[in-house]
């Protein structure tokens, strides 16, 4: 499973109604939709650290590397064009 899939699950899981599972587009603003808050975020991190074990630099958490899933593809160093 890609790393773009697993953000899309997760996000699904976490922050999602049951039965509401979407594809997200790169390009939805996460926080402005009102999706993932303040603490959104910081669980997202967490699970990019813990479960996919990627090690983000402290310089590298604001909202808005985190604001899109291409936003955090990009911080994360992988390619927005992969297929989903």
């Amino acid at each position: 499973m890609q790393l773009r899939e697993k953000l899309i699950q997760f996000l699904n899981a976490e922050f999602l109604s049951v039965g509401e599972v979407q594809n997200i587009p790169l390009d939805y603003d996460l926080v402005d939709s009102g999706l993932v808050d303040s603490l959104g975020l910081l669980k997202l991190v967490s699970f990019i650290e813990e479960h996919l074990k990627v090690s983000i630099a402290p310089e590298a958490m604001t909202p808005d590397n985190f604001r899109t899933l291409a936003a955090m593809l990009r911080t994360l160093g992988e390619s927005s064009e992969s297929p989903a």
